[in-house]
């Protein structure tokens, strides 16, 4: 059987816990240098625990996301609260979204010595938010059209009624003008 950590031993216990995560966990010190990422980090990205641990974001990613990822951080750092980030990021080719919960962590003096964060792939969520919303704009559209539609025919029924009002004068003031025509001969 293997060796399986017990709660006594501090970090390897709080190492497999949080590698029986299926959701990546991380940690980077306040300037923001990656200390700790789990395995489902690594498995998400693609990239060795040794290849991450000991750098920034801008050696790893690319550097529109590196400085996305910074800002996020930095603003978490001086505000001192914890923050939820909506990422998109490509994963083997495809678009993968996380929610990533960015926590200051404070060491006993109770400055902030890092960030703890934790994501959650929200992808299917975020299909089901983009198809809710073409449903949206499909049923917006039907109701536009629709709503053409019941316009044109009250404007077609309020021209029926002028023409019917006006076949109406006319039959009444045609034949007086009739009338008037045949005395003034």
């Amino acid at each position: 059987m293997p060796d399986t950590p017990v709660p006594n031993d501090n970090a390897a216990f709080v190492a497999a816990f949080m590698d029986a995560s299926p959701d990546p966990y991380f940690f980077k010190d306040a300037a923001c240098i990656y200390r700790y990422v789990n395995k489902a980090f690594c498995d998400l990205f693609g990239i060795a625990r040794e290849a991450i641990v000991g750098r920034s974001d801008f050696d790893i990613f690319p550097r529109v996301n590196a400085r996305r990822h910074r800002r996020a951080d930095l603003s978490v750092l001086s505000s001192g609260r914890f923050a939820s980030f909506d990422y998109e990021v490509i994963h083997m080719g495809r678009a993968v979204w996380l929610q990533v919960v960015k926590t200051p962590v404070r060491d006993a003096s109770g400055r902030i010595a890092g960030l703890l964060c934790a994501a959650r792939n929200i992808t299917t969520g975020k299909q089901l938010e983009a198809d809710a919303g073409i449903l949206r704009n499909d049923r917006s559209q039907d109701l536009a059209e629709a709503s053409d539609e019941a316009l044109e025919n009250e404007r077609q029924r309020h021209r029926s009624e002028h023409i019917a009002g006006l076949d109406r004068l006319c039959d009444g003031v045609l034949p007086i003008w009739s009338g008037q025509v045949e005395m003034a001969r």
